[in-house]
């Protein structure tokens, strides 16, 4: 028992010995030279402190070699360099990565480079106490221009390398990556605002970590007033390395295979102070998640020269930002310039309220925002968890105590989708202008809005907001092809003081807009807007130019003031014009100019080859209160068409209007003018100039070769105002044809007390008025108005009226038809030498059986000869009466219809008039297929 005991106990000793023995070498080990320098580096320990002395002196560089460099939890690293060392190149060559968990010092100014080809980690208590900029690689080794390199992977002699690093060169397959998470304490920032926690170097020095991947990890990456630098190579390559002043950056030439770099759990990079600063981050993908930041600008103590750096990312694949900020701003009581935000890169996207911003909050100018994306821009959502935050990408003027103006912001990309509540956006809160926004894109998506408790729309705008009394920045869009839905818009405004910005849009394929928010009522829309009510500011103006504008289910295209300010004009240029439907609630889709309050509306012009309104779609000038309406003023080269009223509401028909629109609006309506070739309104459409409160309503003007009205289509003019003193609610048709069918009418009403009726004056080569249509000039409470026809022909169906009447008949209008006959083309020079007519028979009609036997009839100017038994005719009857078995066939209202032979066939009644190319006017049963009715083919009138 007792020599067992024995054992137990010398065994006991030599473990423990052993164990004590390990603990020392490891803990010696932790910074262990190696012998490849021809002064090797010495480590000594005191304390927790490992004192770094000797190595080799070559010019101002003193170079340190090791096998490992690692440095625990409250341990030192201490570089006891001369003063007179400008950098201490710091090589490790061995086969692990360091660990750096405690604090790396050096004496003086001293730049400090550490590489390790097989990694750098530091931990959560690193930090960093040297006087100069630290670079930290896992490049293999370290240039010196054309005199040879430091490198850890073949460790030689160096030989005078005494001028500054060149490059870092990286020669493996894969470079190790480096991590931070540091969080250690490194004192407060130069405004005293907060206290830095993560890795910092003196202010205006440089922090460069240069991998393969880089990962900052709830850890914060500090060089106020100076510069911070990521990025790496996944590949060999070489990473040129300059050195500005007391700053070092990074170039990547064209073609390195970069890695990757990302930012999470609250992880910051922040260089911001009273002057410079720059950020730069070169890699393959960068990720930030998780409120992490991206910081540069002007705080408390920049002067009035001062400038902040840029920051500069360059990814050759996606650069993702979620729940993350990037922004560049300078803050109030200074007048420092902002520094850019520029970001190149393949992908962008933006989600789960990501933002970049660069904005001013002083007197000094904003920096511009610039996006070069290779292939796709992304913005969607919003995060309400911590606060509002919107996926943006902004420029600003904020605050209303600041004066200086926003930057630009402008995106470059084949694709640009604007999703769920995201936004893109230039604005003024204050004094100073807000930033212009330029788009340039093959394809634009802007849809929807967010789906959270606070509802955020889809939208690329820019606005002066209500506290500004700067002018918002003008937005500018070119494109392919423009769609916005489901409740996204595209706008230019001013909610305050400050003019609102111009939009202008060219699309060489489409713009196209559709529908409302599936969350709320919100239309999809295109719109310049003096936006509030009290609002002082004009808004700007609207320019569409594209060969297709679709204007669907609701949508809105709209120059629209709200205040005192007045409206913008908004003009389209377009090949086709299509504006259809209703929303799900009922909104009409439209283009419309508004005045909802004291300003005044700005005017819609048109240019296009074809313009459609149909199922309750509108085109409009309108005013609702005192402001006055816009103009309306459409030149269509080829046809307008306008059919059909709003499926959810019957009163609000498709057409065109200048309108007063509400019962106590004082503000006069504007005037409609419409040039076209041919005009088609039928369903109930209506094209109206219409004041219904005080104010006086507009005129209309429209110029046609052909205008046809079908099935309750309307031109109406209506007002109550009772002033004299300008000339209102007129109606004047210039048109070498005007048809009217199946209740159509053209009317001037007037409603009000004392108010005298509109007039009509139609000026026309061939005027009908068919099936019902009228065409009337009426006045409830005064003298009707007068109804003045030209022609040169008129053909009018026994139940269609033209009447001008007033509150008496002796205030009745007057109507005035004149027909007109031209002789050049009415007269015909009867040849000297007449023709048999039998030689004109075409002998090849075979004979019709015996119900239906041919015959031919001559008849002169006035029709068929009047039979005893007829009624008696107007003399001026049109004649060449022309028979065609398409035709409807009217009912003949004459005593001898009961004797006729119902087996022959019956003389239909004519229902269009029809004009040939010798001016010549005939009167047809259908206006389709008018050629074949004249020159009949044999194939038309011959049967077996």
């Amino acid at each position: 028992m007792i020599i067992n005991y024995f054992r137990t106990f010398v065994i006991s000793l030599i473990t423990a010995s052993t164990l004590v023995t390990n603990f020392v070498v490891e803990s010696l080990a932790q910074i262990n030279p190696d012998t490849t320098l021809p002064n090797n580096s010495s480590v000594r320990l005191e304390g927790n402190t490992s004192i770094i002395e000797a190595g080799t002196i070559q010019g101002g560089n003193l170079f340190h070699s090791f096998k490992e460099f690692n440095i625990e939890n409250n341990n030192e690293a201490f570089f006891n360099n001369a003063a007179n060392i400008q950098n201490i190149i710091t090589r490790v060559t061995g086969q692990s990565a360091s660990s750096i968990n405690g604090v790396i010092k050096a004496n003086g100014e001293t730049n400090l480079f550490l590489i390790n080809p097989n990694g750098i980690i530091f931990g959560e208590n690193a930090s960093l106490q040297i006087g100069g900029s630290f670079i930290g690689s896992t490049a293999n080794a370290i240039q010196f221009g054309n005199l040879g390199a430091f490198s850890a992977t073949n460790p030689k002699v160096p030989t005078l390398l005494t001028i500054n690093p060149s490059a870092l060169l990286f020669s493996q397959n894969q470079a190790s990556s480096i991590e931070s998470n540091s969080v250690a304490p490194s004192g407060n920032n130069l405004s005293k605002e907060f206290t830095a926690l993560g890795l910092r170097v003196p202010d205006g020095k440089s922090l460069l970590l240069v991998g393969g991947d880089v990962n900052i990890n709830n850890g914060g990456l500090y060089a106020f007033g100076g510069r911070v630098e990521l990025g790496g190579l996944a590949s060999s390559g070489t990473i040129a390395l300059k050195k500005d002043g007391d700053n070092f950056s990074l170039s990547f030439s064209d073609g390195l295979n970069k890695s990757d770099v990302s930012l999470s759990n609250n992880a910051k990079v922040d260089v911001r102070a009273g002057n410079g600063g720059g950020i730069a981050i070169n890699a393959r993908d960068l990720v930030l998640t998780g409120i992490s930041e991206v910081l540069a600008g002007i705080v408390s103590g920049g002067t009035d020269n001062s400038r902040a750096g840029n920051i500069d990312i360059n990814a050759a694949g996606t650069v993702n930002i979620q729940n993350s900020d990037i922004v560049n701003y300078t803050l109030s009581n200074t007048k420092a310039q902002g520094g850019d935000v520029n970001i190149k890169t393949n992908t962008l996207r933006l989600e789960d309220g990501g933002r970049v911003i660069a904005n001013t909050h002083g007197r000094g100018q904003g920096g511009n925002l610039k996006i070069d994306a290779t292939s796709k821009v992304e913005l969607s959502g919003l995060n309400t968890v911590n606060g509002l935050y919107i996926s943006s990408l902004v420029v600003q003027s904020v605050t209303k105590e600041a004066t200086g103006n926003a930057g630009s912001l402008t995106i470059n990309t084949p694709e640009l989708r604007v999703l769920n509540g995201a936004e893109i956006s230039g604005s003024t809160d204050s004094a100073g202008r807000g930033g212009d926004l330029i788009v340039n894109a093959n394809k634009i998506e802007v849809i929807g809005t967010s789906s959270d408790d606070y509802v955020n729309v889809s939208q690329i705008s820019t606005q002066a907001e209500s506290t500004a009394k700067g002018a918002a920045g003008n937005l500018i869009i070119k494109t392919d092809e423009l769609l916005v839905q489901n409740g996204g818009e595209v706008s230019a405004s001013t909610f305050g003081a400050g003019t609102g910005g111009n939009l202008k849009i060219d699309a060489t394929s489409l713009v196209e807009l559709s529908g409302q928010s599936t969350v709320d009522s919100r239309r999809s829309g295109l719109y310049v807007q003096q936006n509030i009510l009290g609002a002082t500011g004009s808004a700007g103006s609207m320019t569409i130019n594209t060969p297709v504008l679709r204007v669907f289910d609701g949508a809105l295209v709209s120059a629209s003031t709200y205040g005192a300010g007045t409206g913008g004009d908004l003009t389209v240029d377009a090949g086709i014009i299509e504006v259809v439907g209703t929303s799900s609630t009922g909104y009409s889709s439209s283009i419309t100019t508004q005045a909802f309050s004291t300003g005044a509306a700005g005017d819609l012009i048109i240019h296009t080859d074809k313009l459609l309104a149909q199922n309750g779609g509108f085109v409009s000038a309108s005013t609702f209160s005192a402001g006055t309406g816009g103009n309306l003023k459409m030149d269509v080269t080829s046809l307008v068409e306008l059919k059909g009223v709003n499926s959810f509401d019957s009163r609000f028909a498709s057409g065109l209007f200048v309108i007063q629109s509400t019962e106590g609006a004082r503000g006069n309506a504007g005037n409609l003018t419409l040039h076209t070739d041919r005009l088609l309104v039928q369903d109930e459409a209506t094209i109206a100039a219409r004041s219904l409160g005080t104010g006086t309503a507009g005129n209309l003007t429209i110029s046609a070769n052909s205008i046809n009205l079908d099935k309750n289509a309307v031109f109406t003019a209506d007002t109550r105002s009772n002033k004299t003193d300008i000339t209102q609610a007129t109606i004047n048709i210039n048109s070498r044809e005007l048809i009217l069918r199946r209740a159509s009418r053209i009317t001037t009403n007037a409603t009000g007390r004392d108010v005298i009726g509109g007039d009509i004056n139609i000026n026309t080569s061939v005027f009908g008025a068919l099936e019902n249509s009228n065409i009337t000039a009426n006045s409830a409470s005064a003298r009707g108005g007068n109804i003045n026809i030209k022609t040169q022909g008129l053909f009018r169906s026994l139940n269609s009226a033209i009447t001008a009447s007033g509150a008496t008949s002796e205030q009745n209008g007057n109507v005035n038809i004149v027909t007109i006959l031209d002789p050049s083309r009415g007269l015909v020079e009867i040849p000297i030498n007449l023709v048999d007519p039998s030689g004109l028979i075409l002998a090849r009609c075979s004979p019709r059986n015996s119900s239906t036997p041919n015959s031919f009839t001559v008849t002169g100017r006035s029709g068929l000869p009047i039979s005893p038994e007829d009624l008696l005719q107007d003399v001026n009857t049109i004649g060449s009466w022309i028979r065609s078995e398409n035709s409807h066939r009217g009912k003949i209202e004459q005593p001898i219809q009961a004797q006729i032979d119902k087996t022959r066939n019956q003389i239909v009644e004519a229902s269009g008039l029809k004009i040939d190319d010798r001016g010549q006017v005939y009167l047809v049963a259908s206006t389709q297929n008018a050629q074949s009715q004249y020159l009949p083919s044999q194939s038309h009138f011959c049967h077996n």
